[in-house]
């Protein structure tokens, strides 16, 4: 995943400096330790559910938790709109917890 962002979809390359650095951050601090060694391709719903427990034990506002895995999932996104993936694992009728999808 470290891979593709680095060469398609950084986050922090657009919109008010403001947003590019929360983008970055979120990134750096909460995505790319836990998914970014893993191919694109192969992020499944388990990695999903471990970065969530993950955050629900080291981040303690619910609303940054939401925008990590809201920023995850517009990284996916672009990787299907650049048909690197098929599809976007985080996006599912329920979150990777039986809840809600971020939105």
């Amino acid at each position: 995943m470290a891979d593709y962002i680095a060469t398609h979809s950084a986050p922090g390359r657009g919109g008010a400096p403001k947003t590019q650095d929360s983008q970055e951050r979120r990134w750096r601090l909460h995505i790319a330790p836990h998914l970014g060694r893993l191919p694109l391709r192969s992020i499944v719903a388990a990695d999903l559910c471990a970065l969530t427990t993950k955050l629900e034990s080291t981040v303690s506002s619910v609303d940054h938790q939401r925008g990590v895995l809201s920023e995850l999932s517009s990284i996916l996104e672009a990787a299907v709109d650049d048909k690197r993936l098929a599809r976007n694992p985080i996006e599912r009728e329920e979150g990777p917890h039986g809840g809600s999808a971020p939105s």
